[in-house]
């Protein structure tokens, strides 16, 4: 999931769903049954969220807490420290910001791909089959994509990850 892009209304209806059908456990909880051997409740739900995107905090997490649907975050450190942002966001970030209305890519040597950028919903799609491609590569093959793409595209990718991917802070994922 990318808390980024779900609206507030969409998650309180899935909370909503979560809370009539399943039986909402946190990971802690799932933890201490296995290892005392006692089982998990019928329709036993843990809900996880993945990488610490700040909007976790102001969009998902009140929606959750107002469901009491405990929920456990996994933060990749690098992005959290301010040291990265992550890979498929600079993909993103690349073909919402390019010029181009049609992209010829080479993924690696002898692999292009043709992509047509003619609209804000065709710019996304065109960065979800990029990123669907990219994460069967190897993380070398991966890398040297993401280092030839703006190039190729025509754009710059800032260093710094722009508000719209922020990470949370480090007091942030304390308090949460």
């Amino acid at each position: 999931m990318y808390p980024r892009f779900i609206h507030q209304h969409a998650l309180a209806a899935q909370c909503a769903h979560l809370r009539r059908c399943y039986s909402l456990v946190s990971m802690g909880e799932v933890a201490d049954r296995l290892h005392s051997h006692g089982g998990l409740p019928e329709n036993a739900l843990a809900v996880t969220v993945d990488d610490g995107y700040r909007d976790f905090l102001e969009v998902a997490y009140p929606v959750f807490a107002a469901y009491g649907i405990p929920v456990t975050v996994y933060v990749v450190t690098d992005f959290i420290d301010g040291k990265c942002w992550l890979w498929f966001d600079q993909v993103t970030y690349a073909f919402r910001h390019a010029e181009l209305r049609d992209a010829k890519l080479e993924l690696h040597p002898g692999r292009r791909l043709s992509l047509r950028l003619e609209s804000e919903s065709s710019r996304v799609k065109a960065a979800n089959v990029v990123n669907e491609i990219l994460i069967q590569l190897s993380n070398r093959e991966r890398l040297a994509f993401l280092e030839s793409l703006p190039g190729q595209l025509g754009v710059e990718v800032p260093a710094q990850t722009p508000r719209e991917y922020s990470a949370l802070s480090w007091k942030e994922v304390r308090d949460l």
